[in-house]
């Protein structure tokens, strides 16, 4: 039995323990989950699931979602298991003990799946599972195919960047002639400031769902 009471989970024990666990016969898929919410919550019967790292901690959903848990980090020990995006999934102590690891790697110890996003370099946490989110966790594949490029941070920032150079001079030129009409008065003016409203307004809209998601 691996001991995971201590800060470290040695190397040796990763790569000794996690194969041969995913392996044994009637445990279902081993530590690779890659339907959550089938395998939680809708298997019949649900699988007996055990943490690969210590094998003695069976990986169910114990505590349900509260507004501290949405505040806590993973390293807060409640007892719901951790998912990594490869799809392997781990007890929270053993989870804990890994991250806090001084032979941490940044890679997944059983796929060895580095668990940093390609292009903008920032780290993919763990996910704590609870009954009421693991329903809306996306089927997982393999190695960790379909991660997204940038985490949601950076890739939000880019949609705002990418919003405000396109939007910005259709801005420019409504505002430029709202002026001129402010100025004015003249119905041509009016004209050619509401023109320019419709086309930044039109565009800011076709854009909002993506914003949305920022």
């Amino acid at each position: 039995m691996a001991d995971t009471s201590q800060s470290e989970v040695p190397e040796d024990v990763l790569a000794q323990e996690c194969p041969s666990r995913a392996k044994v016969s009637g445990e279902g898929v081993g530590c690779f989950v890659p339907d959550p919410a089938y395998t939680f919550l809708f298997a019949d019967p649900l699988p007996d699931l055990f943490c690969v790292i210590c094998q003695d901690t069976k990986l169910v959903l114990h505590d349900h979602l509260s507004p501290e848990s949405l505040e806590e980090s993973v390293e807060d020990e409640t007892p719901n298991p951790c998912l990594l995006v490869c799809g392997h999934v781990f007890c929270a102590r053993c989870c804990i003990a890994w991250l806090r690891s001084e032979s941490y790697s940044g890679r997944c110890p059983v796929c060895r799946f580095e668990l940093r996003f390609k292009r903008c370099g920032h780290t993919i946490n763990p996910i704590k599972l609870y009954p009421e989110t693991v329903l809306f966790i996306a089927e997982l594949k393999t190695g960790g195919s379909g991660v997204p490029d940038a985490c949601t941070i950076c890739t939000s920032i880019e949609r705002l960047e990418a919003a405000t150079l396109l939007c910005k001079p259709l801005a420019r030129t409504y505002y430029k002639l709202k002026r001129e009409f402010d100025e004015d008065g003249s119905d041509e003016s009016r004209a050619l400031m509401l023109k320019a409203k419709k086309v930044l307004d039109g565009v800011k809209e076709a854009m909002q769902p993506a914003l949305r998601r920022c």
